[in-house]
């Protein structure tokens, strides 16, 4: 039985010992986790244009290893950027974590699928190795033994920049614009992490400021409950009062804004959105069952679960 569920909530109120018990956030503890999360949004990315790999990638909520950025080096990017909310990452984890992937893109291996990681999204049309995106002569230059050393050498110091054209920057605390150079990211990326964030709008301003005319947000959000309520859409039944009572102190739990939401603050915002990709659900709460605070939630918000999300900034 999984109690994470069941005692964080509770820990929110007692700091100390959710530290002492080194809750992680899980997921990027896996190797294949890392490489299917990348792969899965590069190729959804491409597939909507993308014209090549991103230079310059950040990535929003990394948690507990940078592997998914590790990935996206291992593919071609030559600068990335980790933004957290507290130092859940370790180079120890990152090396070992580094050296499965390494592994895993020398062999080509397709990309863990559905019956792996069923729970993931975005959800691909075929889960071979992309070779299209990919090609065997363009992997053996990106995988030559002085690039795999460089990236290596960068996490096993915890230096984090060298000399190689490559340049590795994990930023904790990330919150404020000024942590990147405005209009220097090409591709964002953030998966279950959306719906974290204690300020969405703040975010997809900063988020906008941090992309290059033509740079991509790729994301997945997480609309349900995170085992917080009985139902996955419970969370929506209760006032703010009772709200803040079972999240205790860390504001950060899930901020509970829905799907139509994030379209908006998406279009406030100036990205455009390429396409979405959403999870319905229609085993939670009715419309009538909806506390007053979001008694504007629509008739999809309450059956849509989850969602990627591609958005552009305008070139002009």
């Amino acid at each position: 039985m999984n109690i994470k569920p069941i005692i964080k909530p509770i820990l929110n109120n007692f700091p100390f010992l959710y530290d002492w018990l080194h809750i992680g956030t899980g997921g990027t503890m896996s190797a294949r986790y890392c490489y299917s999360i990348w792969l899965r949004h590069l190729v959804k990315a491409r597939n909507e244009g993308l014209a090549e790999i991103p230079r310059v990638v950040a990535e929003l909520g990394p948690g507990d290893s940078i592997g998914v950025g590790l990935a996206a080096l291992l593919t071609g990017t030559s600068e990335y950027y980790a933004l957290d909310i507290k130092e859940y990452a370790d180079t120890k984890r990152n090396l070992k974590i580094f050296d499965e992937l390494v592994a895993l893109f020398i062999k080509q291996e397709p990309i863990p699928d559905d019956k792996e990681l069923d729970f993931v999204r975005p959800k691909l049309d075929s889960y071979d190795f992309p070779n299209s995106i990919l090609p065997q002569e363009y992997m053996e230059k990106m995988l030559n033994k002085k690039r795999i050393s460089a990236i290596r050498q960068q996490v096993e110091n915890s230096a984090y920049e060298n000399g190689a054209n490559i340049k590795i920057k994990y930023i904790v605390p990330w919150d404020g614009e000024d942590k990147i150079k405005e209009n220097s990211v090409d591709f964002l990326i953030s998966q279950a992490v959306m719906e974290h964030v204690a300020s969405p709008n703040h975010t997809y301003e900063i988020i906008y400021k941090w992309l290059k005319p033509g740079g991509c947000l790729s994301q997945d959000v997480d609309f349900r409950s995170h085992n917080l309520t009985w139902r996955w859409n419970s969370h929506w039944r209760l006032n703010s009062f009772v709200w803040q009572m079972l999240i205790g102190r860390k504001d950060w739990v899930i901020n509970r804004e829905p799907y139509s939401r994030h379209l908006d603050l998406i279009k406030n915002t100036g990205l455009v959105l390429i396409t979405d990709q959403k999870t319905r659900d229609e085993t939670g709460i009715k419309k009538e069952e909806v506390c007053e605070d979001f008694a504007y939630l629509s008739d999809e918000d309450l059956v849509t679960s989850g969602a990627y999300m591609l958005a552009r900034k305008p070139i002009n």
